[in-house]
């Protein structure tokens, strides 16, 4: 019993201390404490000691540990601020009714307070809760006070109550007079910045005039301000005004030319974004001139076309040399020669792989490293990359051998660059093995996907340099460079190339034990390379976990998705600027980023606002409590492992609630399209085709859910094509001719033109659509 009564007690307590929070919460948002006294609040407090005839009249706030006076007449100092604990008003507040204490003396609650048994001699007190915020808590009083006993009438309690709310809104116009002078200076913040950044912002309207634009803006096109306003903007920059019209809003583009008022032509970068005005669309426009960027890339180029030839071709004539030297013309050379001939080769030969993987490194982070895609079989390619690598691991008494490998691996690859992905893996898998040591190259089936690994036994990766290993110049120990050789680019290479194959690469370590591996979809036999499987819906998975990625990818294609998978932050964003996916799985705790802040981002870019998003959590409990997630629109919430059952289910909902079903409408009657187009455009997507020609085009180009047939037609029969409809579509029959009870167990019902009215052909629509 003891324990029930002290848990009990425990529970109370906490409710007691959370409700106290939350009020002073209320209060101290309301920013009035410790503030100077306002006519707002006396006039009040005026009114109040005017039509009671009482001599105190106050208004008090309750703050944690004292009482503070907002207004006050009749009591001195009425400024300052007392304990809370030995006042009337600490008591007011615990209840939503006015408190009324006709005489103090016989009150056993107050006859021991100071203000009763001192000056002013309190004896009558009335207090009205005064309340704040959303929840309205009990933050203050309206109070009066008299040092004769006396009571108050219904009416008087009445009018006491009215002249405390109107105290009330007194106190939340305070919170309305901060909100606005806060977006006043953010209103002056954000024109100084506009009038003061160094790029041309420009607003234009739905037609592409200009109605806004800061001094930048004037100073790029060299205008004046009134030659600017009104103008349209085609006249600025020709190649822009298409950019407002077909839906590219939010694009960069860096291929524009802008025109100054001495029609001198430049090169100009431009962004542009729509934004909604009241009721009407708008456009922002950001231009900066590029000029010198382009004349530094010129620079760039040129100096690259110097190394490419000027360096390389030296190089190879060095190297060639020395390696006839160390060949054909070794035998009269002293050992101290020979030795000498040998470092200056391994020199030559690490300088051209550094100046190879610098160019290759410019081309790929200005996409121009050229892939040439063709079907491959990955076993072939890594036995002629171990062939290639031999020599290089011999020199370093390390052998290679493939284990494990299938009969064939099919794939989409440009050969040269893969083989180049092996070349780096298998050199740092070598130059870090012990003498004697054995490098094993595995091929295995993982889903959709080639799995291939490099493993070797060297000391292994300290678990500090995971997260900048693939970045450019990396190296685990910058003694590694000096002792084994290597510009610290090849991975990040190996990772850009294999990214472009549309895998990933990764690796586990420990000492004695270090595996680096990659990804690459894999192909099928009458699936050639680059040809897509037609798919209804396509889905971004977003997953680090290699093995989870591939599971959740081989689960939804097997449901008929198509799906990409992107392991980092970085190639979410990528993929989501080239494509368009109908939803995206999350994992809550993806590397290189976070992924609530992706989310975030993608929230505020319109083409992204509505993407249905599946979130996956790796740990135990409900997510959702934590502050913001309900502004982020997140559609689902599942657990690792991931229930197949439950994704299917949560997939279901969100893609069903994500895209208008699709009619097609084959109909040679315009008349009868025009009429059931209206009919079903607020819930499906409607495509007409005036002959079995043109409904077999649009078959061929993809998935309907509902198909109109009507069985004459120009060029033959409707129901000729059953057998290119896809099983999963709902077939309707809607014809002037009557169909026999022998119709095709394809079709879902059948109507007859002259039978049905509006109505009906809407309800059997709405019902096959959702069936």
């Amino acid at each position: 019993m003891t324990t029930t009564a002290t848990g009990s007690s425990k529970t109370e307590l906490h409710s007691t201390m959370a409700a106290e929070y939350e009020r002073l919460h209320a209060l101290h948002a309301l920013q009035i404490l410790d503030t100077p006294p306002e006519e707002r609040f006396d006039r009040l407090t005026r009114i109040v000691r005017e039509v009671f005839g009482i001599p105190i009249v106050m208004i008090t706030l309750v703050d944690a540990d004292r009482l503070w006076t907002k207004s006050c007449f009749g009591m001195e100092p009425c400024e300052e601020a007392r304990s809370r604990e030995d006042t009337f008003c600490h008591y007011a507040i615990k209840g939503e009714d006015i408190l009324l204490v006709p005489d103090a003396r016989l009150d056993t609650r107050f006859a021991h307070f100071k203000a009763v048994t001192g000056a002013p001699h309190v004896r009558f007190y009335a207090g009205a809760p005064l309340h704040a915020g959303a929840t309205r808590q009990r933050v203050g009083t309206l109070c009066l006070m008299d040092c004769e006993p006396r009571t108050l009438s219904s009416r008087q309690l009445e009018l006491l109550r009215d002249i405390a709310d109107a105290v009330e809104q007194q106190l939340s116009m305070q919170q309305t007079v901060d909100a606005v002078r806060e977006l006043n200076e953010q209103r002056i913040l954000l024109y100084a910045i506009f009038e003061s950044v160094a790029d041309a912002i420009f607003t234009l309207d739905t037609h592409g005039l200009i109605e806004n634009f800061n001094p930048a803006a004037l100073r790029l096109f060299d205008y004046a301000a009134d030659e600017l306003a009104g103008k349209p903007v085609r006249e600025l920059v020709p190649a822009l005004e298409p950019h407002l019209t077909d839906g590219s809003g939010g694009a960069l583009d860096s291929n524009l030319e802008g025109r100054r008022k001495n029609g001198v032509v430049f090169p100009l970068e431009a962004g542009i974004s729509p934004m909604q005005m009241a009721d009407r669309t708008m456009f922002t426009v950001v231009m900066r001139d590029i000029s010198e960027r382009r004349h530094m890339e010129r620079l760039k180029n040129e100096f690259i076309s110097t190394v490419s030839h000027e360096l390389r071709t030296p190089l190879t004539s060095i190297r060639g040399a020395l390696g006839l030297v160390l060949g054909k013309a070794s035998d009269g050379l002293s050992p101290k020669a020979k030795q000498l001939l040998e470092t200056a080769t391994r020199n030559s030969e690490r300088l051209t792989l550094l100046i190879n993987d610098i160019l290759d490194l410019e081309k790929i982070e200005s996409g121009r490293l050229e892939f040439i895609f063709t079907a491959l079989d990955l076993v072939a390619v890594t036995r002629q990359a171990i062939s290639a690598n031999e020599s290089y691991a011999s020199q370093h008494q390390v052998s290679l051998r493939l284990d494990g490998a299938p009969e064939q691996a099919l794939i989409s690859g440009d050969e040269h660059r893969l083989l180049q992905v092996f070349a780096n893996l298998i050199s740092n898998a070598v130059k870090y093995s012990p003498p004697g040591g054995v490098v094993t190259i595995c091929i295995d089936r993982q889903y959709h996907y080639w799995r291939v690994s490099v493993h070797d036994n060297g000391k292994g990766i300290p678990d500090a340099f995971r997260p900048r290993i693939f970045q450019r110049f990396a190296q685990a120990d910058a003694s590694d460079t000096r002792d084994k050789g290597g510009t610290g680019l090849g991975l990040s290479i190996t990772k850009a190339i294999v990214e472009r194959h549309e895998g990933a690469v990764d690796y586990t370590s420990a000492p004695g034990d270090t595996e680096f591996f990659f990804t690459l979809p894999a192909t099928e036999i009458g699936n050639p390379a680059g040809e897509a499987v037609e798919a209804r819906f396509r889905l971004l998975i977003c997953e680090n976990n290699s093995d989870t990625a591939l599971m959740l990818s081989e689960l939804l294609q097997e449901e008929g998705f198509a799906c990409d998978i992107a392991f980092s932050i970085a190639k979410v964003k990528a993929l989501l600027m080239m494509h368009t996916y109908d939803a995206m799985l999350l994992d809550i705790a993806m590397t290189e980023g976070d992924s609530m802040t992706l989310l975030q981002d993608l929230r505020e870019h319109p083409e992204h606002r509505k993407l249905p998003v599946i979130m996956i959590n790796g740990h135990q409990g409900d997510p959702t409590s934590g502050p913001g997630f309900d502004v982020l629109n997140i559609s689902d919430w599942l657990h690792k492992p991931v229930d197949p059952e439950r994704l299917k289910q949560a997939l279901r909902q969100v893609l069903q609630a994500g895209g208008k079903p699709r009619i097609l409408h084959v109909e040679d009657a315009e008349d009868i399209l025009q009429i059931t187009q209206l009919l079903v455009e607020d819930i499906a997507d409607y495509t007409p085709a005036a002959s079995l020609a043109e409904a077999r085009q649009a078959l061929k180009n993809g998935f309907f859910d509902l198909v109109l047939l009507d069985l004459g037609l120009p060029d033959g029969n409707g129901l000729s094509l059953l057998e290119q409809i896809d099983p999963r579509s709902q077939v309707l029959v809607f014809s002037g001719k009557e169909s026999s009870s022998a119709i095709s167990n394809r079709v879902a019902e059948s109507l007859t033109k002259s039978k049905t009215s509006n109505e009906e052909l809407l309800a059997t629509i709405r019902k096959l659509i959702h069936a």
